[in-house]
């Protein structure tokens, strides 16, 4: 993850490096989590929980796996929260 981390810091043009701090944290929760898991277990999270990632850029429900599509539709209708700058 530190090599994902440095290469979005180092490749940023967006200005969105700032924010490589929270996908740090967050793996480094989740790994937390499952430390004691199995390799599968864990790789199928780490799959879904991408999933999940991908549709927050691109917004389709339609691309979501079926199992993670009810998440999805509890939280679309709800309205954006703006990001302040």
């Amino acid at each position: 993850m530190s090599t994902l981390n440095s290469f979005v810091i180092n490749n940023d043009t967006g200005g969105l490096s700032k924010f490589a701090f929270l996908m740090q944290s967050l793996t480094d929760e989740v790994i937390e989590e499952l430390e004691d898991k199995d390799d599968e277990l864990i790789g199928s999270y780490m799959e879904r929980m991408g999933e999940v990632i991908a549709w927050i850029g691109h917004g389709d429900i339609d691309r979501l796996p079926d199992m993670l599509r009810p998440f999805a539709e509890q939280v679309e209708d709800r309205p954006p929260v703006p990001v302040e700058a």
